[in-house]
């Protein structure tokens, strides 16, 4: 898929997801979390604030469809997804074009541990584990 088909298939998988919208409080520096697994973002546009993983889905990039929208050229339209699974977070790129890295090896999908770093172009983030 190359990156500029990413805005499609945005569209048409997460308008899919009941439980999958696009945030409009993620641009505000720190969101309302409680006692839940969260990623800190640390570096890139936005930061810093605190973004919580509380539905099964969550999408980041620059599309407006987004669970996660992120500001920066260097994001794709939709660039990674965390999926909860059964009390496990796992992390996954989707084809972008300048990839996801994990504790600073490139990755396509790998379950998230507790003070994992994910770099996502620009954008830094720490895995925080809950419960």
């Amino acid at each position: 898929m190359k990156p500029e088909d990413k805005g499609d298939w945005v569209e048409n998988t997460l308008t899919s997801e009941s439980d999958v919208k696009a945030d409009p409080t993620a641009d505000t520096k720190t969101l309302a979390v409680s006692s839940q697994s969260m990623l800190e973002q640390k570096e890139g546009p936005g930061s810093p604030r605190k973004i919580p993983l509380s539905s099964k889905l969550t999408v980041f990039g620059r599309s407006t469809n987004c669970t996660v929208q992120l500001h920066s050229s260097e994001i794709s339209r939709a660039h990674m997804m965390i999926k909860k699974e059964e009390g496990r977070f796992i992390c996954q790129d989707l084809e972008s074009y300048n990839g996801v890295h994990l504790n600073g090896i490139r990755i396509h999908s790998a379950e998230l541990r507790n003070g994992d770093t994910i770099q996502i172009g620009n954008v830094v983030f720490i895995f925080r584990l809950h419960g």
